[in-house]
């Protein structure tokens, strides 16, 4: 055992007659005799030796998509999204690094996700493996997805179009509803806000040997009124946010189903909205104050693999999508 003692010290030579200065240098050389004793007087028998186990970590990050080993990857389960206690899919993605939300207002505005800087055309919205971009702009509305339905959410940021099709520079996101809990049960929420905000949902799975069968219902209202002061020729006035109420009705069911090596899972998603389509407020004018957009759509997934090995899968997608949109003005 190696040991070292150091110890600094300084005498100071003071005019005689100063008692104090004489009382100090005595007590410095005191304390110098002490401690040189004390160290002169050290054996290593005199301490006691511990080795503690050598204490190994390893971390890996958690990724269930392969392929996308060498992005930037993220994922929210379900027990985060209960705990953030997020109502739309866009109040769980705000927390993802590097994404960015476009909130055009209110419970009932659009909300649009762009990652990277890209375009919200740019980044890849899927459900359970696929594509749900809209035909026509090739955006996806998140304020239209609740969160109770998904069991996890993934995030892979950067270019990943040679494997998730055109269009996915930014990256993707990729909706998992499947479920397999173990027992029976039934999950409700209601919440209730300012400006008429009102949400609530319920849902029921059964859990049986070979099968997991869950149904969802979910309503959103909010009338979207708030108040906010303009400024009209020099006269600030305080006006209200006109035709902004939004009504969102979604019913789901879904199965999953694990026989063997075999994995076949359904889902179908119907969705009635209606919301008002307020433009902005301009001198004495006041944009789009009628503008209505009424929306009906049902999304149905299906999806059969087979894990003939760990590292070979054989796997078969379907998805079936109608919208109907209804825009006046």
């Amino acid at each position: 055992m190696n040991w070292m003692f150091n110890y600094f010290f300084k005498i100071v030579i003071t005019k005689p007659g100063n008692c104090r200065n004489n009382f100090s240098v005595f007590l410095l050389i005191v304390l110098f005799c002490s401690f040189t004793k004390m160290a002169l007087s050290y054996e290593p028998k005199d301490s006691v030796s511990k080795k503690f186990p050598e204490v190994l970590v390893i971390s890996s990050r958690i990724n269930k998509s392969p392929g996308s080993e060498f992005s930037a990857y993220s994922n929210i389960n379900k027990n985060a999204l209960e705990k953030l206690g997020t109502i739309q899919l866009s109040d769980a993605l705000q927390y993802i690094p590097g994404a960015f939300i476009k909130n055009y207002g209110g419970m009932g505005g659009f909300k649009t996700l762009s990652l990277r800087g890209t375009t919200a055309q740019q980044t890849v919205i899927m459900l359970d493996g696929m594509r749900i971009n809209s035909s026509q702009n090739g955006i996806t509305d998140l304020s239209i997805i609740p969160t109770d339905l998904l069991n996890d959410i993934e995030i892979v940021r950067g270019g990943n179009s040679a494997l998730f099709g055109a269009n996915a520079i930014g990256g993707i996101v990729n909706l998992i509803t499947e479920n397999f809990d173990t027992n029976n049960s039934v999950h409700g929420r209601f919440t209730y806000g300012s400006y008429e905000d009102l949400t609530g949902g319920i849902l029921g799975k059964i859990i049986t040997p070979g099968a997991a069968i869950d149904a969802y219902i979910d309503y959103n209202k909010s009338k979207g009124d708030y108040p906010f002061k303009a400024l009209e020729y020099g006269e600030t006035e305080t006006l209200h946010r006109n035709n902004a109420d939004f009504e969102n009705e979604v019913f789901s069911i879904g199965l999953n189903s694990r026989p063997g090596f075999w994995n076949y899972s359904m889902r179908a998603i119907g969705r009635i909205s209606d919301r008002g389509s307020p433009g902005a407020v301009l001198q004495n004018n006041v944009e789009n104050a009628f503008a209505r957009l009424k929306e009906k759509e049902l999304i149905s997934t299906s999806s059969l693999s087979w894990l003939k090995s760990e590292n070979n899968i054989f796997s078969l997608n379907a998805l079936f999508r109608i919208n109907d949109y209804h825009y006046s003005d």
